[in-house]
């Protein structure tokens, strides 16, 4: 089973709706764990560990984890190795969310990654680069800037929809060790709550590190 973490200062769930999509149009089992309240249906002294565990045994094949500051700091996901990290905040000049003290959480969760693991980090948010110091894992990086692993062209915005050129501009590889070539492919995405944008590079590029082709996006729209 493969287990994704959402992380960020920012908590939208922007990126975890599109992996909805994307999972369900691709047939594979996909769980997300946002609200945290597994204890109403599980039996009494489940640990969140075991709760995942579970899910593996019983056919999920991808369990989204919706990475919560507040809980990184009671040590609810000390025990639960993630495959994929993404980081996908923005910093902006007014967010109050970023003190040291949430930073330092955050931190947490990428020492946590081991040298297999891959984290897809927005390296348009400057605070990721302090997050990956130290880091043993393979980090993929998304973004609007030129030297970016994947980033967005040919843009268009109107009040409906979001078209843009997802540009993958160097080989990645997948969780089945399989080689990904530079390419590049449209995506449409309707408004979020999110940086739609942002989001999007994100999400399609998770799916394409947990080997689903590049050929469903052509025709879903995020």
């Amino acid at each position: 089973m493969i287990t994704v973490a959402i992380s960020g200062v920012h908590q939208n769930s922007a990126i975890i709706n599109m992996l909805r999509k994307i999972f369900s149009r691709s047939g594979k089992r996909l769980n997300v764990i946002e609200t945290y309240d597994f204890h109403s249906s599980t039996p009494p002294g489940t640990t969140f560990k075991s709760y995942i565990e579970e899910l593996g045994k019983n056919g999920v094949d991808i369990v989204i984890i919706k990475v919560i500051p507040e809980k990184i700091s009671k040590g609810i996901y000390n025990d639960i190795g993630f495959n994929i990290l993404v980081y996908d905040s923005v910093k902006e000049d007014d967010d109050q969310l970023l003190e040291k003290d949430l930073l330092k959480y955050q931190k947490r969760i990428f020492d946590k990654m081991r040298k297999d693991d891959i984290a897809v980090v927005n390296i348009d948010d400057e605070t990721v680069f302090e997050l990956l110091k130290g880091s043993k894992m393979c980090v993929i990086t998304y973004g609007l800037a030129s030297k970016v692993t994947i980033t967005a062209s040919s843009i268009e915005e109107d009040a409906h929809s979001s078209t843009f050129i997802y540009c993958l501009q160097r080989n990645i590889t997948t969780l089945e060790n399989k080689n990904v070539e530079p390419q590049e492919f449209p995506i449409k995405v309707v408004p979020s709550l999110g940086n739609s944008i942002y989001d999007a590079l994100a999400a399609v590029t998770v799916a394409l590190i947990c080997d689903i082709d590049a050929e469903l996006f052509k025709e879903l729209v995020l």
